[in-house]
């Protein structure tokens, strides 16, 4: 398949994802249109031969601060991103790359993939040659029409459809070992426009949500000594609607507690009514957040949701753990403390990779440091 031909089947098949997640038009800022058409002008110059394409990506002054690029995303000549489009009975990769796209098919559909997903998780439960002939077979299945570009990347967007939003990529392996061990990995979802306006937050943090355990509160280790300036928590009646604004107000980092509803909202107040996903991203963006971590577990069609809920609201990215995990929070802190400074998505990126990094240093499950991810907003 020519670049041109694999560039345009890349973006409809981008469309079709978002078509099957059912995003809307949400209120985004002022500026979202401006930035949606300069990107539009781009692509109808290079892939379409309409017009000179833009010298430079463009920004806008958004308060007091120039506003990130959205996407907000920016590649180099060693970032390479892998889209994904599934179906019935085959799979559909494309690749971007510094040289280009290309579009790869692979003979495997949804329920396989199903079935592949099940049993990689299943496997993390220990280290050991199961979980090594597992990752090594799926990354084969998967991504081994794009080996030779994975052995050049630095760092890599992922951008799942169907079951592979809840494949933890980074136990896929390849003769180097696991993925997560060897390079700084981000998950892309579609989501609408952002929502954000004004410069980024304080390095402060919120924890919000009734359900804090002593791993979530350990974060209030962080407060001071070169990390956030204040770790305040934040329950009960502060989290009602009319409550939820202050409660997230001024927090550069907002620690999420409480189980994702089968209504696509989120359990924040014990024996109380669920809340709105689209609700806490209005807070979020009002206050000026660059990171969500959301406990979950997030995983599945709901999970799916309200992760592209909260991805306009925030600079950076939302980190989720996708399922529950046995340790003292010490993942969860190592990533906080690299993330206090952070104001966009690759500083998160790195602070997530070093935190994994010392996870497998320390040697612990890989269970435990698959479970995150760091989400962000499509390309």
């Amino acid at each position: 398949m020519a670049d041109g031909d694999a560039a345009l089947a890349r973006r409809l098949c981008a469309a079709g994802r978002r078509r099957a997640l059912g995003l809307g038009a949400r209120r985004p800022a002022p500026w979202a249109a401006d930035i949606r058409d300069a990107h539009q002008v781009g692509f109808r110059a290079v892939w379409l031969g309409q017009g000179e394409p833009p010298e430079a990506e463009p920004t806008l002054e958004v308060g007091a601060t120039e506003a990130a690029v959205w996407p907000r995303l920016r590649t180099g000549a060693a970032d390479l991103q892998l889209e994904f489009r599934c179906f019935e009975d085959v799979t559909f990769l494309f690749a971007t790359h510094g040289q280009g796209v290309r579009a790869h098919r692979i003979e495997r559909g949804l329920g396989a993939w199903a079935t592949d997903v099940d049993a990689l998780r299943d496997a993390s439960s220990s280290a050991g040659t199961r979980l090594e002939a597992v990752g090594t077979a799926i990354y084969n299945r998967l991504l081994g029409p794009v080996a030779d570009l994975l052995a050049l990347a630095r760092r890599v967007i992922f951008v799942p459809d169907g079951p592979l939003f809840d494949l933890p990529f980074g136990l896929l392996r390849n003769d180097a070992g696991p993925l997560g061990e060897g390079m700084e990995m981000v998950v892309a979802c579609p989501c609408a426009g952002p929502a954000f306006a004004g410069p980024p937050a304080p390095p402060a943090a919120r924890i919000i949500g009734d359900d804090a355990t002593a791993r979530d509160l350990r974060i209030s280790t962080l407060s001071g000594q070169g990390f956030f300036s204040a770790v305040e928590v934040r329950h009960g009646g502060d989290l009602t609607p009319a409550g939820l604004p202050g409660a997230v107000s001024e927090a550069r980092v907002v620690h999420i507690l409480g189980a994702i509803e089968a209504d696509g909202g989120l359990g924040l107040i014990a024996d109380g009514p669920s809340t709105p996903a689209a609700d806490l991203g209005d807070a979020l963006a009002e206050a000026g957040a660059v990171c969500a971590t959301l406990m979950g577990p997030v995983e599945g069609d709901a999970g799916h949701a309200v992760v592209a809920e909260l991805l306009p609201a925030v600079r950076g990215g939302v980190l989720v753990r996708r399922w529950e995990t046995e340790e003292d929070g010490s993942f969860l802190l190592h990533f906080l403390a690299g993330a206090a400074h952070a104001t966009d998505t690759w500083a998160l990126a790195e602070a997530l990779s070093a935190a994994r990094r010392a996870a497998v240093r320390a040697q612990l499950p890989p269970s435990v440091w698959a479970a995150y991810a760091l989400f962000v907003a499509e390309t």
